[in-house]
């Protein structure tokens, strides 16, 4: 089985960096686990903005501009894992500026 991992970091709207983080385990080309992490870096903190994991047993997800909770997934973690890493990719910018306007709702 092999690891690999990766990040990429890019400028938030209003200030701070968007960091997403990708990690995932593979054994002959078959996902056997993996990780998205989306986070805000702003006034040296870290906050979470999204993740989606196979811990715990079973493939789940948390949107922190929505809630604190998760909702448990189904799926083929490869299908899962290349749709839900573009997504985090294409859209960290706008769901940390969403995490960012739930805070000032609050």
């Amino acid at each position: 089985m092999y690891e690999e991992r990766y990040s990429l970091i890019q400028d938030a709207k209003g200030g701070g960096v968007v960091r997403v983080d990708v990690r995932w385990k593979a054994l002959k080309g078959i996902i056997m686990d993996f990780s998205i992490n989306v986070s805000l870096m702003e006034a040296g903190k870290a906050f979470e903005v999204y993740r989606i994991d196979t811990k715990h047993g079973h493939l789940h997800e948390h949107k922190f501009w929505r809630s604190k909770g998760s909702v448990r997934l189904e799926g083929d973690y490869n299908a899962v894992f290349v749709q839900k890493k573009d997504d985090a990719i294409g859209n960290c910018i706008e769901w940390a500026w969403l995490l960012k306007r739930r805070w000032k709702s609050e």
